[in-house]
């Protein structure tokens, strides 16, 4: 998906609290906005919606986290495949 590099970093970012989506679950939440209501609302003045899950309110640095999980990954030992079968 657009966002599928970020997948290395969500463990540590849904630690700290915030909550990610998937791009069905953001899909639906932007489609739920397009409703009468929010139309009308809007006629009147901007509408604004927090699609963020808390990421504003966390304290996440998430280029350090996308460093750590890259080093991380790293250094884990790749699955070794056995072709002696």
């Amino acid at each position: 998906g657009l966002m599928g590099h970020n997948d290395v970093i969500v463990d540590a970012v849904e630690e700290a609290g915030v909550t990610t989506y998937s791009t069905e679950q953001m899909a639906g939440m932007l489609l739920d906005l397009c409703d009468v209501e929010t139309k009308v609302a809007a006629e009147r003045e901007p509408v604004q919606a927090d699609l963020t899950g808390g990421l504003a309110e966390a304290n996440l640095d998430l280029s350090e986290l996308a460093t750590k999980a890259r080093e991380d990954a790293a250094a884990a030992p790749a699955d070794v495949v056995d072709d002696e079968e």
